[in-house]
């Protein structure tokens, strides 16, 4: 999809310059802010119309923004909606911190599991998961109540489910057959 290419490439130099000048924090403060924009359908919307006039997206975009974000970071949401295609901002941003991980060799993982786990629960399972990943890894817990028991863990694109409610699927599976 031409968007998403262009939005990693938007990130990538982005990243480049950051890691180059020693701005990646300040880059992630810039994203944080422009959360005011990409949690908005209908203001992404109106900075996407091709027929707004480019001086009142700016003035918009001035008003939401004031000084919150460097002159880069405006320059990059003016880029965008001067091309029509503030809705790759998201893309970009979740690129941007992709890249972020990478060079920090951090594996971002996401485990659902049917209960709160207690610290020592999870103690152990980042234990366990840690060996897939290379670097050091940040955890993301959430309760999924239809697992029953046991997690699914999220790590980059690979899943790991160790859940109850897989296992007794592939228990009636095999049945079946």
């Amino acid at each position: 999809m031409k968007t998403d290419s262009s939005s990693q490439r938007f990130s990538q130099a982005i990243f480049s310059l950051a890691l180059e000048n020693n701005a990646i924090d300040t880059w992630l403060t810039n994203f944080n802010e422009l959360e005011i924009i990409t949690s908005n359908m209908e203001l992404i919307s109106l900075l996407d119309r091709p027929d707004l006039d480019i001086e009142l997206k700016t003035k918009i975009i001035k008003e939401l923004l004031g000084t919150s974000i460097s002159p880069e970071a405006f320059n990059l949401i003016h880029l965008l909606s001067k091309r029509n295609i503030v809705h790759t901002l998201k893309s970009l941003i979740d690129h941007f911190h992709q890249l972020v991980d990478s060079n920090k060799q951090l594996t971002r993982i996401t485990i659902e599991s049917a209960t709160k786990l207690n610290p020592d629960q999870k103690t152990n399972l980042e234990a366990f998961l840690a060996q897939f990943s290379k670097g050091s890894i940040k955890t993301n817990y959430l309760i999924n109540d239809t697992l029953i028991g046991g997690f699914i863990a999220k790590i980059g694109d690979r899943i790991l489910d160790a859940s109850i409610k897989t296992r007794l699927k592939q228990l009636n599976q095999s049945l079946k057959n």
